[in-house]
């Protein structure tokens, strides 16, 4: 499997050389679209620094991509623009946070999406499958800022003679450092537009120190680790 790998690679290397020759728009701009599956901390619903926090359901991830392709190379450089939504499993929750209230009846978690937004730069390997250069896989690597907001949420506690609500922290947290490494399918249809299909997987860890609630602050330490793996298609245009 290894000399098989290796064959394939150098042969695309081959190719690519072939092909570099033949391009005439160096630019592209494509959008995509697809779902967002939460991993990690951030679909978890254990207890631990990020326990309301996390939860996350599969959403949506939707990035517009501008990317200049180096003359007589594989090599192209993208800048990405991201924006993603995902939901919480407000239920699991509940059920996991009912061990904590031991005088409970049953425990309603109300709570509004995770939202995201990202800016990444990076560089981008385009190996052709074929002398025409209209097949190509593509390998990427990228570094920029995230900015996550975590939802607002409330914990209805139920009792045998009635019940109460309580309201939780939620907002926009500072923007951080986030990184992003993927590969994908390309189909080039014609000189100007081409079809792709990438898989990537996005991580950033942000920290919110200092919480408050109304006017008293509790100097509390939240850590959420946010990452996801994204399956996205869409179309580009060359130019």
């Amino acid at each position: 499997m290894r000399r098989l790998l290796t064959s394939i690679f150098f042969a695309s290397l081959t190719i690519s050389v072939l092909h570099a020759q033949h391009i005439e728009q160096p630019f592209s701009i494509g959008v995509l679209f697809g779902p967002a599956f939460p991993v990690g901390k951030f679909a978890s619903t254990g207890l631990d620094s990020s326990k309301i926090q996390s939860a996350a359901k599969t959403g949506l991830n939707a990035a517009i991509t501008l990317t200049y392709h180096f003359p007589n190379s594989i090599f192209s450089i993208y800048a990405m623009g991201s924006w993603q939504q995902n939901g919480v499993d407000t239920k699991a929750l509940a059920k996991t946070l009912m061990s904590g209230y031991s005088d409970t009846i049953s425990l309603a978690v109300d709570s509004k999406p995770w939202r995201t937004w990202a800016i990444l730069v990076g560089p981008r390997v385009e190996l052709p499958l074929d002398a025409s250069g209209k097949c190509r896989i593509e390998f990427s690597f990228g570094g920029g800022i995230q900015q996550a907001i975590v939802p607002y949420y409330t914990i209805t506690q139920y009792y045998t003679n009635g019940s109460d609500i309580g309201f939780y922290y939620g907002g926009s947290l500072n923007p951080v450092f986030c990184y992003q490494f993927g590969s994908g399918f390309s189909y080039h249809m014609n000189r100007f537009w081409s079809l792709t299909i990438n898989a990537s997987y996005t991580h950033i860890t942000s920290v919110y120190n200092n919480n408050e609630y109304g006017a008293i602050s509790d100097n509390q330490h939240f850590v959420f680790p946010i990452s996801s793996v994204n399956l996205l298609a869409g179309i580009s245009y060359s130019f």
